[in-house]
């Protein structure tokens, strides 16, 4: 299966105020700042592990999110798989300057991302 999910690229947290966010996990946790994209509305921090953790924006209404990011080859036909099951789809596939994503839920209300880096 094509779009069978081949790990976890980022674990991400949103938050009301990004750059808020951004200054605490840099200078309290000591993440340092890898990229930064959308004049600021997302972060991302590269660990030595190879894992990455992201904060964006909140965008509509929150979505409560265990912040799981699959990483997929194909992002359009991995939720395409979740709605043809009954999933949910709260976030249709849309693009960033660094990645596609789209935002679902499993049958427990659970909601996760499927991502696929444009570096990948």
């Amino acid at each position: 299966m094509t779009s069978a999910p081949t790990g976890i690229d980022c674990h991400m947290y949103t938050a009301d105020d990004v750059r808020k966010a951004r200054d605490f996990y840099r200078d309290v946790v000591g993440l340092p700042v890898t990229r930064e994209f959308m004049d600021g509305a997302f972060v991302e921090f590269d660990l030595p592990d190879g894992s990455t953790f992201a904060l964006g924006p909140i965008r509509g209404e929150r979505i409560a999110c265990s912040g799981i990011m699959f990483a997929v080859p194909d992002v359009a036909a991995a939720t395409e798989r979740v709605r043809a099951a009954g999933g949910a789809v709260h976030a249709e596939l849309f693009e960033t300057p660094v990645c596609h994503i789209s935002v679902c839920a499993d049958p427990s209300g659970n909601t996760f991302i499927f991502h696929k880096s444009k570096t990948a």
